[in-house]
């Protein structure tokens, strides 16, 4: 009987060695390479306050608050995925761990949290609208990355994939506006991170409360982005509304165009006494995002 159980317990204890060396084990640590991206800022962008930021000083946190990274490996299936905000200490660093072979990863840098759809592949996954609140500013970086073996360290400049709405209200801002609505019809609800291409229609807009500083002031500027820049935009409409969000003024742009990297410009008196309630605007596209002017449309 102790023959037949020691019999037992022998090839039990056989069966399971060969078990667990069939199974597939985690990889270690071991057979790992340590990867470190950092993300460049850029001189001619705008930072999160509209304002210009000079080369020497410009960071990713003076233009973006999130930070998405995604790692899909050599047939186009995700493997990881990684998310910071600006109030971490680490924020445009990111430091991972990948086996030998071959990636495909893309970086994005937004203003405000967006949502990433079809992750599961790198040829479907789409960014788009969050909500009904525009994500702003967006930077992006697709790159294919061999990890073999040695530790990787890159610097990643990311590229703005966004056009650029600016509109210059010319006259005097009257003392009883206390808001500025702008309405986007048709903005685009997806971008393709592979094809790198703005798809669907969203309709979009922002509100820009005026300060006691605005009131009587011409010349100012509104800055807003779009991420349509596949198809005109069929509308653009600009409101000036009072402390009681009645409309005291109002005008209209048709069939508008915007481009990558790039600010179309609208401009015009959005007050004038004689106004009617619609108006057409005239416009012009200047390519130069940052230093020469956009597209400028006069109203």
């Amino acid at each position: 009987m102790k023959k037949i159980l020691l019999l037992i317990l022998t090839y039990g204890i056989v069966l399971s060695a060969c078990q667990k060396d069939n199974a597939s084990a985690p990889l270690s640590d071991a057979q790992k390479y340590k990867v470190s991206f950092v993300v460049a800022g850029e001189s001619d962008l705008f930072s999160k306050s509209g304002s210009t930021i000079s080369a020497a000083g410009d960071t990713l946190n003076n233009h973006a608050n999130m930070l998405y990274y995604y790692v899909y490996n050599s047939s186009g299936v995700f493997v990881k995925k990684m998310t910071q905000t600006s109030s971490m200490p680490n924020f445009g660093t990111v430091t991972d761990s990948l086996p030998t072979g071959n990636y495909s990863i893309f970086m994005l840098a937004t203003h405000a949290e967006i949502a990433l759809v079809e992750e599961s592949s790198f040829s479907t996954v789409a960014f788009g609208h969050n909500s009904y609140f525009p994500f702003g500013d967006a930077f992006l970086k697709s790159f294919q990355l061999t990890i073999g073996t040695q530790n990787v360290n890159q610097t990643v400049r990311l590229d703005r994939v966004v056009g650029g709405l600016e509109i210059t209200i010319l006259d005097e801002i009257p003392a009883n506006a206390a808001y500025i609505d702008i309405a986007l019809w048709n903005d685009a609800n997806s971008y393709s991170i592979s094809q790198g291409v703005s798809s669907g229609t969203y309709h979009s807009g922002a509100r820009f409360t005026l300060t006691a500083s605005d009131k009587g002031q011409k010349n100012r500027k509104f800055l807003f982005h779009v991420l349509n820049t596949h198809s005109p935009i069929p509308e653009i409409k600009i409101y000036a509304k009072d402390a009681q969000n009645q409309q005291i003024a109002f005008k209209k742009v048709n069939d508008v165009w915007f481009y990558k990297n790039k600010k179309t410009s609208l401009s015009g008196n959005l007050f004038p006494q004689t106004a009617t309630p619609e108006s057409s605007f005239s416009v012009v596209v200047n390519p130069t995002w940052d230093s020469a002017p956009g597209p400028a449309v006069t109203f």
